[in-house]
């Protein structure tokens, strides 16, 4: 996989209050509603919002929530955004990517924004995040460690920029285009050397 590093890139932040995001597909097995529950614990501390941007079935169960737990105030539903246009500038103007379960292809785009990411520790997930070096790793929809690694981040602005510049540069050395033809062209180029290879053995032969 690969991402268009021109388009999802960071931006210097203006925002006062540090911005949650997530976005996905709005279903049970994404663990939104674990972020959403958390968030009551968080603002006993600190002051945060939580942008939660896509659609699915879950949605109005998670608005309902919502209001259950009177969020409306930190939290923001933005609904399905346009891939080219609106979710990389979402994205790059939020400082915190959040994913309490399963993850996809939104976590290399957060990285390429230069968001820290705090992430499940399952199976691609942790391919991706490396402990305080790219990410944050969590048990799988665990609220204790996601408050506890918000409240980390979030009160520590340098490790916040530490990370977010790691998981940047993981993104333009292995997962930009660029960095996807050089190594598909290094397997063509082994291929052919071996085919000559295997040709001259058999012509010398």
């Amino acid at each position: 996989n690969f991402v268009d590093i021109n388009l999802f890139k960071p931006v210097k932040k203006k925002n006062k209050i540090p911005i949650l995001f997530w976005v996905g597909r709005l279903t049970p097995v994404k663990g939104v509603d674990v972020l959403i529950k958390i968030m009551q614990a968080i603002l006993k501390q600190k002051k945060v919002f939580l942008q939660i941007a896509g659609n699915g079935p879950d949605e109005k169960r998670l608005h309902q929530l919502v209001k259950d737990y009177k969020l409306e105030k930190n939290v923001q539903f933005l609904g399905s955004l346009d891939h080219n246009t609106q979710l990389p500038k979402v994205m790059a103007n939020t400082n915190i990517f959040v994913s309490p379960s399963l993850s996809g292809f939104t976590l290399i785009e957060a990285a390429a924004c230069g968001l820290p990411i705090i992430a499940a520790d399952i199976e691609w997930t942790n391919e991706i995040i490396k402990n305080f070096e790219t990410g944050i790793l969590v048990k799988h929809n665990s609220e204790k460690e996601l408050v506890n690694a918000i409240l980390k981040l979030v009160e520590n602005p340098t490790l916040v920029k530490k990370i977010g510049n790691g998981a940047r540069k993981l993104v333009e050395n292995q997962l930009s285009l660029d960095s996807w033809k050089k190594r598909e062209l290094e397997i063509y180029k082994k291929a052919m050397i071996e085919k000559v290879w295997n040709f001259m053995e058999k012509f010398a032969a």
